[in-house]
């Protein structure tokens, strides 16, 4: 019973967004201005269904899902082991 980890409109492998982005920031310290640029995480909706019937919806980084699914699934007793999946 391997959990889908998005809905039927979900992207394809090569369309998931990069877990971090960088932007261009503006520090102020000591009354002066630095540019720079700064990693921001990115989070998207994670849908967790099993059976058709969807069980949680929750924002993640878009890194690491098989394990993030694996370990939900032992978590909330869905599958007794990870072989279950």
């Amino acid at each position: 019973m391997m959990p889908s980890i998005a809905g039927p409109d979900k992207p394809a492998a090569g369309l998931i967004p990069p877990p971090k982005r960088t932007v261009v920031r503006t520090a102020w310290r000591d009354g002066e201005s630095a540019v720079g640029t700064r990693d921001v995480p990115e989070e998207t909706p994670v849908a967790f269904t099993y059976n058709r019937a969807t069980h949680a919806v929750m924002l993640a980084s878009p890194s690491d899902l098989h394990d993030f699914a694996i370990g939900f699934s032992l978590t909330e007793a869905i599958v007794r082991h990870a072989d279950d999946i």
